[in-house]
């Protein structure tokens, strides 16, 4: 008889309350449809936070190879603009050194170097590590597990990478570690008390199953970050990367009322017709999703105050 292989590591308890989490909800890869499986999503009744319980074992239900677009230089700089904007709220100086966690293709690091920071990435994709260090010069650390690294960082930024990793916490104890003393962290997260989620739950385009194994509370964050001795510089969950996947959320869900397949496979004029739709969407429900952070993702900065 042949044996039957799991495909999911179980994951029941919260990563920072150590208790047993409850069933949100089920879900299913809507966003790529790489998979499907059937995902279930607990919550913390403690902190709020919500992660994902089945984690699969298999990387082609997480990933695969286009996932990733490639830019121009031009468009690079034009599409970072509003990281660039939180990165000069903590006045850095030249010469200072940045981590970021989950580099992608380094286009964050490109726009970084342009701005005299010294500049390294760190992420688990070889291909992309390599095209970093082909394209722009830039050394990235390729890292599986989250051991301490050899020097650490003036700055450590994370754009929408946490929520990837299996344990969040450890990822907060990784960028606590290696980080200077005075030194900045900048997150970015989808945002757990937002006003899409609410609406649309399980098929809210920011649960991205499976993808997405945490979504961290950001009143949780900012009470934990304190107490990690970090003051808070800066919350928001209104910047341009938060209209933006506002205008997302309500694009992908416009297009599942009509069609079971992802908007991600779909014709380009497809694309711009549903994009239009969400930003007409995005307006209308502008009043509610620009205030009291119920905006779709948030961006937090916060200091390490000296000891």
């Amino acid at each position: 008889m042949r044996k039957k292989v799991n495909k999911f590591k179980i994951k029941r308890k919260c990563d920072f309350c150590k208790i047993e989490t409850k069933f949100l909800f089920n879900s299913k890869d809507f966003n790529r449809e790489y998979s499907k499986n059937i995902y279930t999503y607990n919550i913390c009744k403690n902190c709020k936070n919500i992660s994902l319980k089945n984690i699969p074992k298999r990387k082609t239900y997480l990933y695969q190879e286009n996932f990733y677009n490639y830019k121009s230089k031009k468009n690079i700089w034009k599409d970072n603009q509003n990281k660039i904007e939180h990165l000069k709220e903590i006045n850095f100086k030249k010469n200072q050194s940045l981590l970021e966690i989950g580099s992608g293709d380094g286009s964050f690091l490109y726009c970084c170097k342009k701005l005299g920071l010294k500049c390294e990435g760190l992420d688990i994709n070889k291909k992309l590590n390599y095209y970093t260090k082909k394209r722009f010069g830039i050394k990235t650390i390729i890292k599986k597990n989250l051991t301490n690294l050899k020097k650490k960082y003036d700055i450590i930024c994370a754009w929408h990478s946490i929520e990837h990793f299996e344990n969040s916490k450890k990822v907060l104890e990784f960028i606590f570690r290696n980080l200077n003393k005075n030194g900045y962290i900048i997150l970015a997260m989808p945002n757990p008390d937002a006003y899409g989620f609410r609406l649309f739950k399980e098929k809210w385009v920011h649960v991205d199953a499976p993808r997405h194994q945490n979504l961290i509370n950001l009143n949780f964050l900012k009470k934990y970050l304190t107490k990690k001795n970090f003051k808070i510089i800066l919350s928001t969950t209104s910047d341009d990367d938060a209209k933006y996947n506002n205008r997302l959320s309500w694009a992908f869900y416009f297009f599942r009322i009509f069609s079971k397949k992802p908007l991600y496979a779909q014709r380009n004029y497809i694309k711009k017709l549903c994009h239009l739709i969400g930003l007409l969407l995005r307006f209308t429900f502008s009043f509610i999703e620009n205030k009291n952070y119920e905006g779709s993702c948030y961006t937090l900065i916060a200091k390490l105050k000296k000891k």
